[in-house]
């Protein structure tokens, strides 16, 4: 399992952001603002669970669908990760 950069850890937790760290990989960064937050590049944490778990993409889309995404709702805690899709060109 990969380590968070130093750097953007402290940043991330001294706003008291939420880190996941079964998803360090997929860890790309984090929002400017008052309280920073981290961004999670969600190919990269489909990828994991198919290297760790063995599934599909779409088994990974349903587990992050029901399991992670709705964990994190705005509305139920203090500076959520964002979920980042890029666009395909």
């Amino acid at each position: 399992m990969t380590t968070i950069d130093p750097l953007l850890e402290d940043i991330l937790s001294q706003s008291g952001a939420i880190i996941m760290e079964e998803f360090a990989d997929a860890l790309v960064g984090h929002s400017v603002g008052t309280s920073p937050r981290a961004i999670y590049d969600v190919e990269k944490m489909i990828g994991i669970l198919q290297d760790r778990e063995k599934w599909t993409e779409e088994e990974c889309w349903e587990w992050l669908e029901y399991n992670t995404f709705p964990t994190f709702h705005s509305n139920m805690s203090k500076n959520p990760p964002i979920f980042l899709y890029p666009l395909k060109n």
